[in-house]
């Protein structure tokens, strides 16, 4: 059977690694089956390397070839990248996922081997392998110091523009910066690119694997927390835009990245869907989430959509019970939604109604008077004439 042999004065690390491992009761390289000798081995490196530039030309045998010779350097570059990734990888790259690149890479930068011989293959490719480990570890690094000067620079209080392009500087990977440079941003159409810029960064940071393994508890990471932000910006666009069918889908795949809901944005998702009659999925909605719910938009929808849905008087009690919870907790909010004029100091909500919000209100038959009648029963007086329409 075929064993590599390396010089330990030329690789002492690898080459006790590999001795170890490609042993001859073995499958050396992943690949190649038992009883292919080392001169078989050579003459497939020799015919990769020697032939590449002909082949690129003619058929591509070259590349297959060599396509073919790195698929047997996978098994073993995966157990290297679950054993040898340094702390700033663990846990952020699978092994699968950092042996792609570096084979990537190796496939990409084929010119710049000019050895024979396996040993020769592999230890040039593992070579590669430590680069690219560090350099991810370099990128990793660089948006952390980038996302703490950006959350440092605020608290000093430092315009929000010069802070985030600072961040920028260190890491053009630092979506928080991108959200926050879409927020300072002059008019619609450069908000819309910056957000969208930001998207696409945070989805090239998790990259496939990240979100895949991720879904569901995605808020876990900086970077997951970072991605579900964009999303959030990104539906906040749709719906200044009257796009609400893209919202919808939009905070729908949010929601299903992270059902924690950490954002949040269940209540907008709630609101899109009263205000565009889709009931049912409302419904659905409400019923994963049981619970009242921190937010004004989440603690009035549910209320609406008792109310759209109520078919006896014990529904509508339950309907007017979760109604006076919102307007209790978010009074000044209710007043707004009624057409009344705030009073007092401001408790829960910001006196102005959430559009999307207002619109279900109107749409909901009836709910005004209903919102009026409560809100007057909760300050204890009588609840006041509806205002005077306009000929």
């Amino acid at each position: 059977g075929y064993i590599a042999r390396f010089s330990p004065s030329r690789f002492p690390d690898r080459g006790v690694y590999l001795e170890r491992t490609l042993r001859r009761d073995e499958r050396p390289l992943g690949g190649v089956e038992r009883g292919v000798c080392e001169r078989e081995a050579r003459v497939v490196v020799a015919r990769c390397v020697h032939r590449r530039g002909v082949d690129r030309g003619r058929d591509g045998g070259g590349d297959v070839a060599w396509g073919a010779l790195l698929e047997r350097v996978r098994p073993r570059m995966v157990l290297w990248a679950s054993t040898q990734v340094s702390g700033a990888l663990r846990g952020r790259v699978e092994p699968e996922d950092l042996a792609h690149e570096i084979l990537a890479a190796l496939h990409a930068s084929r010119d710049e081997f000019r050895g024979q011989y396996v040993e020769q293959l592999l230890g040039w490719a593992f070579s590669v392998a430590r680069h690219r480990a560090a350099d991810l570890a370099k990128h990793f690094a660089a948006r952390e110091r980038a996302r703490e000067a950006l959350h440092a620079a605020l608290d000093r209080g430092n315009d929000a523009e010069v802070a985030a392009n600072a961040a920028l500087a260190i890491s053009p990977e630092c979506v928080e910066a991108l959200l926050l440079l879409a927020d300072t941003a002059v008019s619609p159409d450069e908000a819309r690119q910056r957000v969208r810029r930001a998207v696409e960064t945070a989805t090239w940071v998790l990259g496939e694997a990240g979100l895949r393994d991720g879904r569901g508890h995605l808020s876990d990471t900086p970077d997951g927390t970072a991605y579900l932000h964009a999303l959030a910006a990104l539906a906040r666009g749709q719906i200044a835009e009257d796009r609400a069918a893209q919202a919808i889908q939009t905070l729908t795949g949010l929601l299903a990245m992270d059902p924690r809901d950490p954002i949040p944005v269940r209540g907008d998702l709630l609101l899109l869907l009263l205000a565009t009659g889709r009931d049912d999925e409302a419904q659905e909605l409400v019923d994963r989430f049981p619970e009242e719910g921190a937010s004004a938009e989440w603690s009035f929808a549910r209320a609406l959509l008792r109310r759209r849905r109520a078919l006896d008087e014990a529904a509508v009690e339950r309907a007017t019970a979760a109604l006076d919870r919102a307007v209790e907790r978010f009074p000044d909010l209710a007043r707004s939604l009624a057409g009344l004029p705030s009073t007092g100091p401001r408790r829960g909500a910001s006196d102005g109604a959430d559009p999307v919000l207002r619109s279900a209100v109107e749409d909901t038959e009836g709910a005004t008077e209903w919102l009026r009648a409560r809100i007057a029963l909760a300050e204890g007086r009588a609840a006041p004439p509806p205002p005077p329409t306009s000929d």
